[in-house]
């Protein structure tokens, strides 16, 4: 859409009053606002649907969350996945709270008719992409069934451990303990065990071939069940799911032991840990709530903003 990039100056006159920016091609760039007051406060993935439905199918969707609109310092801006679910996070360090004091809810892209990237020498730019695609579908790290389509981008857990990179305990140690257990190789074997076969990782974005997106499977498991895997050192689940079903803040009000998933209060931004998974606890200022039936299908694609 030939569009650079977005300056965003000012904000709304009213505390707590939120815009979004659409942006649509008519010979040029065409930014029209909408009032989003009403999306806030409200987990995204229940939000996505209403502007796919508001704008057409065919859309990019920039947002941040209820974390974001509280200035949390560790906030994202989000962008839509090929599902058009709100997964891909622009990393931490708190632009998703630079955005939401703005008051700006959303940027919204509708390309159509837009003319795309110009390339100036179209016959050298398909040369160069013929190597480039070769030179990936060969190598042991980006080739299908490679290193990181593989183990996904989680196959450097156990290479930044050992090189002391990890940001363990907010920084104050470059290697954690647990890694072996959270990392790419121990994603894939905990996978194929619990589906009977070999997963391969999946693209977020269109046209990447290497495809190094982690995918987990989550196994819904009784409390009890998951203490006693707890206790023989045998690592029962991922992270989230072992804080999901042991802490006692998470069992069902009738105190029957059960299957138990849990998400911060507002947001599906973020995932709270325990410290002795991670070494700190993530914004620890929201409650946890119980929810007794989890919305996911057999297969949740693990990605960045859910290993927070």
């Amino acid at each position: 859409m030939q569009i650079g990039g977005l300056i965003i100056e000012g904000k709304p006159p009213k505390k707590d009053e939120y815009w979004g920016i659409h942006i649509t091609w008519d010979g040029k760039p065409k930014v029209e606002f909408f009032e989003a007051t009403q999306y806030t406060g409200k987990q995204l993935s229940q939000v996505f649907p209403a502007i796919y439905e508001k704008f057409g199918e065919r859309i990019s969707v920039c947002s941040v969350g209820a974390v974001a609109e509280l200035g949390y310092s560790n906030a994202g801006v989000v962008f839509n996945d090929q599902e058009k679910r709100p997964t891909r996070y622009a990393g931490r360090g708190g632009l998703g709270s630079v955005m939401a004091s703005k008051g700006l809810k959303f940027v919204v892209l509708d390309r159509a008719g837009a003319p795309g990237v110009e390339i100036a020498d179209k016959a050298l730019f398909e040369e160069g992409r013929k190597k480039m695609i070769d030179a990936l579908r060969s190598h042991a790290i980006t080739k299908p069934k490679g290193g990181l389509n593989t183990y996904g981008t989680a196959v450097l857990i156990n290479i930044m451990n050992e090189a002391g990179g990890l940001p363990t305990r907010n920084f104050s140690s470059g290697r954690f303990e647990g890694a072996p257990k959270i990392a790419g190789e121990a994603i894939f074997e905990t996978v194929k065990t619990r589906k009977g076969k070999e997963i391969y990782n999946h693209a977020c974005s269109p046209g990447c071939i290497i495809q190094c997106s982690n995918t987990y499977v989550f196994v819904p498991r009784m409390v009890g069940e998951i203490e006693k895997g707890a206790r023989s050192n045998i690592p029962p689940c991922s992270p989230a799911e072992y804080l999901c079903h042991t802490h006692p803040r998470h069992h069902q009000p009738t105190g029957h032991p059960g299957p138990v998933f849990v998400t911060p209060h507002r947001s599906s931004t973020h995932l709270h840990l325990p410290n002795h998974l991670f070494g700190g606890v993530v914004s620890p200022r929201h409650p946890f709530l119980p929810v007794e039936h989890a919305e996911f299908g057999p297969v949740l694609r693990q990605t960045d903003d859910h290993r927070t």
